[in-house]
């Protein structure tokens, strides 16, 4: 009788010592007849990329972004950098030819990033719809565009949480830049001289000539048959909301500028500190070729109305949101079908969309009820379904909402009605 130790199966693991990434598993079953069975398990290291434990557990440091710690040795604090006295040639008038500048598919892996086309953000303040934002404006701009975020790292590390923010800045649509102490954006005067200052545009926004900037407040929109290309083709050196038809320029909240337009304008004039104007009316003042309002409508929506806009800005972060855009159930209802996007920054500001059978049997009904009394000619207070209120002293909108229906008019903007809003 065989013994039992003839025919039991020792079994034996032997770790591959040649690379850290291969482990093969020998196993050697012995019985009476001595036949052997030799299993070799490879685990390729392309199953488990080193990648995964950074979307899985993202740190916040200077190996996802390029500002570095103050805590590491190496770290030097910047020193403003001085304006090198190039300036990119401009003609307004004789802008050159873009190729492909209607809107395409954002899939192709193989587009080639333009760093003269960024579309910039700057937030320093940890905001959760932050991702949500950027995820947004990343899929609606055009594919050669890079997203840039200037802000701190609290801001980075609620980015940091995203996995796919993570794989953006991989692949360098997504840049993430610590903004330096030299330019402050801790208050609306600070953030004004900032983007007033002429080396932040020649210099640390260097090689952009084509910046959009927007906010956590602004929304461009997938379903939009424009696209930024085709603003650039215009050649506008400024195109933002209009704030009334009277006005000149636009709202810098949600902007397309001109680098070195602005360059050309700092070069020659300074704001002065504590001045009046916030930035954007600043800029806009001295600015030449600004598009005008009835164009500039068709590519932001914030207080003078338009059905397909590019995007949505909302007025003072939503402090002032527009009665005449937001408090017309049959126009909300419009824009939330158009843009659903914009459901994100109103539910940012704590503003419930419009969009249940209940909502829009109240917002109908108070629609039908300021028809009537634009026919009676009497200005009434009306009530949505979100309860907000239209002003006393102006009738609201008519029910049937056209695109052509673009005659009203918003008063002219004070310093609480400003972009820089997003920083109080």
């Amino acid at each position: 009788m065989a013994q039992s130790a003839h025919t039991a199966e020792r079994r034996f693991c032997i770790l591959c010592p040649v690379s850290a990434r291969c482990e093969i598993a020998l196993h050697i079953p012995l019985a009476k007849t001595f036949r052997t069975l030799i299993v070799l398990g490879f685990y390729s290291h392309r199953h488990w990329p080193e990648d995964t434990a950074v979307i899985l557990n993202i740190p916040s440091g200077p190996k996802h972004t390029n500002a570095p710690f103050e805590s590491d040795p190496s770290y030097k604090k910047p020193e403003e950098p001085l304006y090198n006295g190039e300036l990119p040639e401009y003609d307004p008038e004789n802008m050159p030819s873009i190729v492909g500048t209607s809107k395409k598919p954002m899939s192709s892996s193989l587009t080639t990033l333009d760093p003269t086309r960024v579309a910039v953000i700057i937030e320093t303040r940890p905001q959760p719809i932050l991702p949500a934002v950027l995820s947004q404006f990343i899929m609606n701009v055009p594919p050669a565009w890079i997203v840039r975020l200037i802000g701190s790292q609290e801001a980075f590390s609620i980015v940091m949480l995203s996995a796919s923010m993570a794989r953006h800045i991989r692949s360098g649509k997504l840049v993430l830049t610590e903004i330096p102490d030299f330019y402050p954006v801790n208050n609306n005067e600070a953030l004004s001289a900032t983007l007033t200052n002429l080396t932040f545009y020649s210099e640390f926004l260097k090689p952009a000539e084509w910046a959009l900037f927007f906010q956590t407040d602004s929304m461009i929109c997938s379903a939009s048959e424009q696209s930024l290309d085709d603003w650039v083709e215009k050649g506008y050196s400024w195109v933002g909301a209009p704030w009334n038809w009277g006005s000149r320029g636009g709202n810098g909240g949600l902007s397309l500028r001109h680098i070195p337009s602005i360059v050309q304008v700092l070069q020659n004039d300074a704001r002065k500190a504590n001045a009046s104007e916030w930035e954007d009316r600043w800029l806009c003042d001295r600015l030449s070729n600004i598009a005008p309002a009835k164009v500039a409508q068709t590519f932001s929506v914030e207080s003078m109305y338009y059905e397909r806009p590019l995007g949505y800005h909302l007025r003072g972060s939503g402090k002032l949101i527009d009665p005449k855009i937001w408090a017309n159930g049959t126009r909300k209802r419009q824009i939330f079908r158009y843009c659903p996007e914009t459901k994100i920054i109103l539910g940012n500001m704590k503003l419930e969309p419009a969009s249940e059978k209940e909502d829009e049997k109240n917002d109908l009904s108070a629609d039908a009820s300021a028809l009537d009394a634009v026919t009676k000619g009497v200005a009434t207070k009306t009530v949505d379904g979100n309860g907000m209120q239209a002003p006393e002293t102006e009738a609201p909108a008519p029910a049937i909402v056209t695109a052509t229906e673009t005659t009203e008019s918003a008063p002219g903007p004070t310093e609480t009605d400003r972009w820089t809003d997003s920083w109080t």
